[in-house]
């Protein structure tokens, strides 16, 4: 072969060695670029979380929840309260009226924490998602640095005792109707589910110290 020949057989061969690494540089770039963009928004993501599994552990709420659950007056607040504490001493009169005010303040608190824990679970759902797009894109990248298994374990104990609370309105209601109905509060229906109301707040107790244990492990609290 002539050496020009070979001269430009070798200038071809070092133009596409160029482009190659020319071009594996640029995927390198795009790839970290992706890396810590995407590493930037787990950041953000995790103190969402953070946020709304503070409030949600304190039965708080945030704006988005509040514009959308609104608990009952103050004055009518005050005297559900302080009446569904002496259910067993009212008269028929303030039965009635109690009645009247479970329906508009009775499942104001378990509905506001379903609602925050529907909200927690979603944003967990979106913060997997940036940790597999992570993984996916840089196999070095360490999964348990991002705690999605505790994560995942805190919202699970959080849906549990939503429940517990929304079984503990449920309770409630039944008592509620049985004493209107002029049930006895010594009858095995009223003292069956006083029991069970006393049960479901011991275990709502239980759950709320799982989950502040587990809440501060988590955010290092």
């Amino acid at each position: 072969m002539p050496i020009q020949q070979k001269r430009d057989v070798l200038l071809i061969v070092a133009f596409v060695l160029i482009c190659i690494i020319a071009a594996y540089a640029y995927v390198q770039t795009q790839k970290n670029e992706i890396i810590s963009a995407t590493k930037i928004e787990i950041a953000t993501q995790e103190k969402v979380l953070a946020t709304l599994a503070t409030l949600t552990s304190r039965d708080g709420a945030d704006s988005v929840v509040e514009s959308i659950i609104k608990d009952c007056s103050l004055e009518s607040r005050a005297r559900f309260d302080t009446q569904l504490g002496k259910l067993a001493t009212l008269n028929k009169v303030e039965l009635a009226e109690i009645e009247q005010l479970f329906e508009a303040c009775g499942s104001f608190f378990s509905g506001r924490k379903a609602l925050m824990v529907a909200r927690l679970s979603r944003e967990l759902e979106m913060y997997e998602n940036l940790v597999a797009l992570v993984g996916a894109v840089d196999s070095s990248s360490d999964k348990e640095l991002y705690k999605t298994d505790d994560w995942n374990k805190l919202v699970s104990l959080e849906k549990d005792r939503s429940q517990l609370a929304t079984t503990l309105v449920e309770i409630q209601r039944a008592i509620i109707t049985e004493l209107r109905k002029g049930t006895p509060v010594s009858s095995d229906t009223l003292e069956l589910l006083m029991v069970d109301g006393q049960k479901n707040k011991e275990k709502l107790i239980e759950r709320g110290t799982e989950i502040d244990a587990l809440r501060g492990e988590v955010l290092h609290i």
